[in-house]
């Protein structure tokens, strides 16, 4: 998560959030008000020899603070807070921004916020607690620790937790119903476990490594049941407490206010955010309680005399784990057990070891790093997606390891590397062709007889994304006033992908990455599928509090591009193949990030009805929701608890009464116009949709005109 829910990615980028059906991000206006800083409290009950004066990074805070405030105001982020560990010593520690801009409440060191999928290092680390004692191993099946857990495809069976802890499980990737809520509600973990019941796996557990957050939440249901307490219970018990991290926890209920920061979208600011995938991104923290888990990694395992993990169980964690993985052949992206990285790309550009794990939410964006050998460890997070932690945590870091004179400067822009080269023809023509990823699609042609050309596919429509591509002597393909942004191909496993290079993090590095997969094109699709093209769906199994519902559009489309016989295009931008009549199967094979969250179709007949199983999200037909017309109608919720939805026949000032749960009025084109609890009104327009939510059972009356 986050690397968790939407803007789409853009070509080449390494998010870990993705589509917007998953992770809906936006943010508004900020104001900045520093908090405390400086040296203010350290690990050990005393300093160790050699520990840095309270001064050794003032030009680095300095340049920090105006690197922060300047992307907090060109990002609109309300807050940040930041804080950064060398040794023992907490060096700086400073929070900017408001929690609260109705109130001006400035943000402080101890200003929670949800930290996403940094919380995986977390999760690794209880369970590697229960490694050390002997009550998990890494290599055994998880079916011995979950003897419930089941798949439709019995490759299941082999996979280990090693591999939901290095994202080489196959699963196919994120449970998003009712993962992101206003509100608590129990029972995600669960729901993901009979999820996957129904599902397929999209590789050979073991094969490659590619960001999988369901893997997490079933390795905290591994936790709990092998503890025998609640997931969130064994990790304050044996984390938490012990590393005095008092402002961590996790979403079980309600946040005082005052104590956490809000986010903004669209200028509104939005209430509590409950993450309830707890092993994948549940964890709500601070800076300075993140810099105690990193203490204790920096230590080997042990925190003020006290052992919370092996040093061997800390070294598994930190080891690159996709070596030897068969489909697999990008040491940039080494993923631990854990850790996004263990060998983070933008300190080994100036020959630092480091360990990163990043974290978005809907709502936040966070990142962890930590430098082993030069015990130095920073955490950044803040009240949107848009800030720029990674950029701003590897400039942070950059500048502190001048200072203490680890690297010599800071490092310079990145540049090309290659040169023009002559296009091989045979090598143009290699090119040539549509390639998927799990939220894009990309259509290579030529442009003319010595270049590239690449479109992407745009409600409906192949749209140009970059043209006069010319070879560069590595092989790959640039515009010549651009040759660090860079496209090209690569074959592993007999599969062809298409590499984007891209400048990443403070720009003084590149990353290439693949991208997309070569599709290729197969026979005309069923009559049956061909009926469904074009159609809409409504979600009708999300909770009234879902912030997809509050922040995105609860629509569904099949669609189909002319140029890719036989593929289904599951909302508009991912690629499936019909398996039966009634049901697709994932068709991508994509390491790193760009074959995560991959989906799965089962049309199910409900009366004269096709509803469509999305994973864990039901929809149910656009075009046979009932009218509401003029005057009084009784709503009634069914025995399932599935939202009720109407099609207003005429315009009014629409009433609801009989205290529903909730409701919400959509436009003809399903955006967000109203939304209440309890008994309300909104002005209402022909062609307007209503959902009503609400328990088993429940009746509302609803009033038109």
């Amino acid at each position: 998560m986050s690397h968790g829910l939407s803007r789409r990615a853009a070509p080449g980028s390494v998010p870990h959030s993705t589509s917007r059906r998953r992770y809906l991000k936006a943010a508004a206006g900020a104001s900045m008000a520093p908090a405390l800083s400086g040296c203010e409290w350290w690990f050990g009950t005393e300093r160790d020899d050699g520990e840095p004066a309270p001064d050794a990074y003032a030009n680095t805070i300095a340049d920090a603070r105006r690197a922060i405030r300047e992307a907090m105001e060109q990002s609109s982020t309300s807050s940040v807070s930041v804080a950064m560990i060398d040794g023992h010593t907490i060096v700086w520690q400073e929070a900017f921004g408001v929690i609260d801009r109705e109130t001006a409440t400035p943000a402080g060191n101890a200003t929670r916020y949800n930290i996403g999928s940094c919380s995986k290092v977390v999760t690794a680390a209880a369970a590697m607690i229960l490694v050390d004692r002997g009550q998990l191993n890494l290599d055994t099946p998880i079916t011995r620790y979950l003897p419930t857990f089941r798949m439709r495809d019995p490759a299941y069976t082999g996979i280990t937790l090693r591999m939901l802890l290095n994202h080489a499980s196959g699963l196919p990737g994120t449970s998003v119903r009712n993962i992101f809520l206003f509100r608590h509600l129990p029972g995600y973990a669960e729901s993901v476990e009979a999820t996957l019941a129904n599902l397929d796996l999209k590789a050979s557990p073991g094969a490659f490594s590619v960001y999988c957050n369901d893997g997490f939440t079933l390795v905290q249901q591994i936790v709990a049941a092998v503890s025998g307490r609640t997931f969130p219970d064994f990790v304050t018990d044996e984390i938490f407490g012990p590393l005095g991290m008092s402002h961590s926890s996790y979403p079980l209920e309600p946040l005082a206010e005052g104590t956490f920061a809000h986010s903004y979208v669209g200028g509104e600011r939005r209430g509590q955010e409950f993450v309830l995938a707890y092993g994948t991104g549940g964890v709500i923290s601070t800076p300075g309680d993140m810099l105690r888990l990193a203490s204790m990694f920096l230590h080997e395992g042990e925190y003020e005399g006290r052992r919370i993990l092996s040093a061997s169980a800390v070294n598994e964690m930190a080891r690159n784990q996709t070596v030897g993985q068969p489909l697999y052949p990008y040491p940039q992206f080494p993923y631990g057990l854990g850790w996004d990285s263990v060998a983070q790309a933008g300190m080994a550009a100036v020959g630092i070891d480091c360990w990163q794990k990043n974290g978005g939410t809907a709502c936040y964006g966070s990142n962890f790093f930590v430098l082993p050998r030069e015990r130095l460890a920073l955490m950044i997070t803040g009240s949107s997606t848009q800030y720029g932690a990674g950029a701003l945590a590897e400039r942070i870091l950059l500048n502190a390891l001048v200072e203490r004179r680890s690297i010599a400067r800071m490092p310079p822009p990145v540049g090309p590397g290659d040169r023009p080269a002559p296009a091989d023809e045979a090598d143009l023509a290699r090119m040539v062709g549509v390639y998927g990823s799990h939220d894009a699609l990309y259509r290579v042609e030529r442009d003319g007889t010595q270049a590239l050309l690449i479109r992407t596919w745009q409600e409906g429509q192949w749209v140009m994304l970059v043209r006069n591509l010319q070879r560069r002597s590595e092989g790959l393909y640039a515009v010549p006033s651009d040759p660090v942004r860079a496209w090209g191909l690569s074959t592993v496993g007999g599969i062809d992908f298409l590499l984007s290079r891209v400048p990443a993090g403070y720009g003084h590095y590149s990353r290439t990455v693949p991208t997309a997969q070569l599709l290729a094109p197969r026979a005309e699709l069923p009559a049956a599928w061909r009926l469904r093209l074009g159609r809409r769906w409504l979600l009708v199994n999300e909770d009234w509090s879902s912030v997809s519902l509050a922040l995105g559009e609860p629509g569904f489309t099949l669609e189909a591009a002319p140029e890719l016989p036989g593929y289904v295009l599951i909302d508009g931008h991912q690629a499936a193949i019909p398996e039966t009549a009634d049901r697709t199967r994932m068709t991508l094979t994509i390491p790193v990030v760009f074959g995560r969250d991959l989906l799965t179709i089962v049309v199910v007949r409900r009366g004269a009805e096709e509803w469509l199983q999305v994973d864990g999200q039901w929809f149910r037909p656009m075009a046979t929701v009932p009218g509401l017309g003029q005057g009084s109608t009784v709503v009634g919720i069914g025995n399932e608890g599935y939202i009720e939805w109407r099609r207003l026949s005429a315009g009014g000032r629409l009433r609801l009464q009989g205290a529903p749960q909730a409701w919400k009025l959509y436009d003809a084109s399903l955006r967000l116009k109203h939304a209440g609890q309890g008994d309300g009104e909104a002005p209402g327009e022909s062609g307007d949709y209503l959902a009503v939510f609400g328990p088993p059972g429940a009746v509302a009356t609803v009033v038109l005109g």
